[in-house]
């Protein structure tokens, strides 16, 4: 018995992919029954009278039956996939029969709904395009045509026009849900690939401290673990260099983790906040087969690791950012409230991806200003300039040093001469 059970909840349920399609699709099992009841009540009898084989004369009628039975006869056999796959296409192509059967009374009728599912999925400016075109302001306009045939004509123009066009809405959006748990499917994946190594290095360190606090409340030779945890990272109260590379690792690596986080959460926010028109749409199903937005969270992880070093630098300071005026700057993973504003940062670099290539763009003007405001020294090889400098005469007890021109030598010889 929970054999045959589990076996008709796998035809008849296929999961969450199954249930948001119909959702979007309009539950085709029930647009199915609601249009075979259409046919039977709403359809004039002139259309259905049939043959000697039980066939309708009108080809329409006759192809809407065929079309009926083969969707009958794939729910009787109880086939998930076509049930899954192709019976929303086949309930469209049977809807769209049927609007070529239907009077004109009901499509009277029936045009008003279809027309507000329609104006709820587009744009206003679409649906005033909508209202404003000829064949609209036939059928509701002042001047609405009187003719019998012609407004027949025109109304299941009208119905098929929109019956494609709602069909086209419902499987972009369709598309676009399905791309959405597509890419975050990839971001998921790609996260995890990510917080394999840097989770590793925190349970690596957090055995390390439970081995070196357990050796320092033991006895020495308790433990040949100790030994070698010791032997290794040292003691508690004087590490080795390993073990300062290791409480290094440690901070760099929640720093990665909280980075990596923000990138993924900020890609689903984004993806699950995309409108779906028809020109995003488009973009959103492009995203599928690219691979900038699948990468996301590796650069939140590069971010913070970044972001980590320049705390360590102290390259920004200020009441908002971790304090690393410590020895070993990286021993802040020791210190609570200092530790939550390095991984809150972190998160933040990782979140909004624009705010750590600014942080360098400015990081780079400030050191460009530093640098042009730095005193030029007088270039100089160890010998006295060639010309000395200008001073005032009379000036702090100085003499004005000048050069002789050629005038003055010669003046200087003549006055030798005559001497």
């Amino acid at each position: 018995m929970f054999k045959n059970i589990f076996r008709r909840n796998r035809g008849t349920h296929t999961g969450p992919r199954r249930i948001s399609r119909d959702a979007l699709d309009g539950l085709p099992h029930e647009k199915f029954l609601r249009i075979v009841g259409w046919f039977h009540t709403m359809v004039p009898a002139t259309f259905k009278q049939k043959d000697k084989d039980g066939r309708y004369i009108d080809p329409t009628a006759q192809e809407f039956e065929s079309l009926r039975s083969m969707i009958d006869k794939k729910l009787v056999e109880n086939d998930a996939l076509f049930q899954r796959e192709e019976m929303g296409d086949h309930v469209h192509n049977l809807n769209l029969l049927l609007g070529k059967l239907l009077p004109v009374e009901v499509l009277e009728g029936a045009m008003p709904p279809i027309r507000d599912d329609y104006r709820a999925r587009i744009s206003s400016e679409a649906y005033a395009a909508y209202t404003g075109s000829p064949s609209y302001k036939a059928l509701t306009g002042c001047n609405r045509t009187a003719d019998s045939a012609t407004r027949l004509r025109l109304l299941r123009a009208d119905y098929l026009q929109l019956i494609n066009e709602v069909r086209k809405l419902t499987l972009l959006e369709y598309h676009i849900e399905e791309t959405r748990s597509y890419l975050i499917k990839k971001l998921r994946r790609t996260l995890y690939k990510l917080l394999v190594v840097p989770g590793a290095i925190v349970l690596l360190f957090l055995a390390v401290r439970i081995t070196m606090q357990a050796a320092n409340s033991l006895a020495p030779d308790t433990s040949g673990s100790n030994r070698l945890v010791a032997a290794f990272f040292g003691t508690e109260a004087s590490g080795s260099t390993l073990y300062h590379a290791l409480v290094l690792a440690t901070l760099l690596s929640l720093a990665a983790i909280a980075g990596a986080v923000g990138s993924f959460i900020s890609a689903v926010l984004r993806i699950a906040a995309v409108p779906e028109t028809n020109e995003i749409a488009r973009s959103v199903v492009a995203l599928r087969y690219s691979e900038s937005i699948r990468l996301a969270p590796l650069t939140g992880f590069v971010f913070a690791i970044l972001l980590s070093c320049i705390f360590g630098g102290q390259l920004l300071n200020g009441t908002l950012f971790p304090s690393a005026k410590l020895a070993r700057w990286f021993y802040v993973l020791f210190s609570a409230s200092e530790l939550a504003k390095w991984l809150v940062w972190a998160f933040i670099v990782g979140f909004a991806e624009r705010l750590m290539p600014d942080m360098i763009d400015r990081l780079v003007v400030r050191a460009g200003k530093t640098m042009q405001s730095a005193p030029s020294s007088p270039q100089s090889n160890g010998t006295k300039p060639i010309i000395p400098q200008a001073a005032d005469n009379g000036r702090n007890g100085h003499i004005t040093h000048r050069l002789a021109g050629p005038g003055a030598r010669r003046r200087r010889r003549a006055r030798a001469h005559a001497s």
